[in-house]
């Protein structure tokens, strides 16, 4: 089951939930757009491209805490 968390916030309110794996699509969008805008400001840390699909795919709906 995957953990929910609620955030008050001035435009509404904001859910986030553990990614599972059938997010697999919507997580290496996210990864692939956060990449990109980093990017464009000069970091170099999470390259578009270099999500591996079965690298996002083993740790989704694993959950450290």
């Amino acid at each position: 089951m995957a953990r929910e968390h609620s955030l008050s916030t001035s435009s509404g309110t904001i859910t986030i939930a553990q990614a599972q794996p059938s997010d697999i699509d919507i997580v290496i969008s996210i990864l692939e757009e956060a990449g990109q805008w980093l990017l464009e400001r000069g970091i170099y840390q999470w390259l578009p491209g270099s999500f591996s699909r079965d690298r996002i795919a083993s740790s989704l709906g694993h959950s450290k805490y």
